[in-house]
This record gives C-alpha cells, structure tokens and sequence, in this order.
C-alpha cells in the first residue's frame, strides 16, 4: 500500500474496503465484498467531500447516492470512515427515516 495525503492526513492507499465477514465468504465472493465495500467508502467521501461540511445521516447519504443498495452498507461505511478519522459524528440529531432520532456525520474539519 502506497501513502496519499486526504484532506491534508496521511493515510494509505488501500485496495479493498473494510468488510465484516459474518457469513463468512471466501475466495472471489469475498473479495468482491471487499471491492464493493470500498467503492461505497469511496463514494460517500466523495458525496461529503462535494457537499461541504454539511451534516447527514447515514440515511441522507443513502438516498443521495444510491439507494438500491442496503442502507445497513452505508451505515457500515460511514463506521469505517469515521474510525479512520475521515469522517466526524456531529452530535446533532434529526429526524431519521423511521420517525426517530438519527445521528448527523460531516467531514473532519482540518
């Protein structure tokens, strides 16, 4: 894995995405788990990245981006990135899907 710099952190470069293997899968079924799980990380930086520092809940995002996968990806994903720092719960709540309060996350501020 090579070094990058993202929003001015250093963090490496990876090829697949963090994935929870509950099932569990192997060879190629996992890997392509994997390979999803970081096109949904890269998307969802992408989305905040394009949107400022505006808050949103994983639900938000969803419906933004691509809303034939299962939420529970994009709840995963914005997990992942806010434990690498990428992205930050905000301590703000709205409104969720359902009718209950749901947490919002934004860009770290750098």
């Amino acid at each position: 894995m090579e070094q990058i710099g993202l929003f001015g952190k250093e963090i490496k470069k990876e090829t697949e995405g963090t994935f929870f293997n509950t099932v569990p899968e192997t060879g190629a079924a996992l890997k392509e788990s994997k390979r999803k799980a970081k096109t949904e990380e890269d998307l969802i930086i992408a989305f905040f990245t394009a949107n400022g520092h505006t808050d949103f809940s994983p639900c938000q995002v969803w419906k933004h981006i691509d809303f034939h996968r299962p939420v529970t990806n994009f709840r995963r994903a914005i997990t992942v990135l806010t434990n690498k720092g990428i992205l930050e719960q905000t301590g703000k709540k709205i409104t969720g899907h359902f009718g209950k309060p749901v947490n919002t996350w934004r860009l770290v501020k750098i």
